[in-house]
């Protein structure tokens, strides 16, 4: 079964809107939905393939920070504001966020927090 990613930017200024969506097909969705207390390296278990990963919306209620795979010597640091998605696919302009395969997840944040994630993976790579 094939799973898609949409993922639609809307530019609107002085009275013109400009639309255009981006979407990827893969194999496997993998969703992270977790509610954390405040704490610093809290861990979430999360493991990626970043060789099959096609695309990812990363997006926290809270401002936070997030390093994988160690909480004292991570190979990537994401830091997200409160409600402003960390977004990729891998035909964008961007670089992948993950330099590394992710084997876990080390939050901190100050305040209570929900890190939601939506992970697309192409199994068969």
């Amino acid at each position: 079964m094939s799973v898609q990613h949409s993922i639609t930017y809307t530019l609107a200024t002085g009275g013109v809107s400009v639309t255009a969506t981006q979407s990827k097909t893969a194999g496997q969705a993998i969703t992270l939905d977790e509610s954390l207390s405040i704490g610093t390296d809290a861990l979430v278990a999360l493991t990626l393939d970043i060789s099959q990963l096609k695309s990812l919306y990363l997006i926290s209620t809270t401002a936070c920070t997030i390093e994988t795979n160690s909480g004292s010597a991570a190979d990537d640091t994401i830091t997200l504001a409160a409600n402003v998605p960390l977004v990729w696919q891998d035909s964008t302009y961007h670089d992948n966020p993950f330099s590394a395969d992710v084997t876990a997840l080390y939050v901190t944040n100050a305040a209570a927090t929900v890190l939601t994630g939506y992970f697309l993976v192409d199994p068969t790579v």
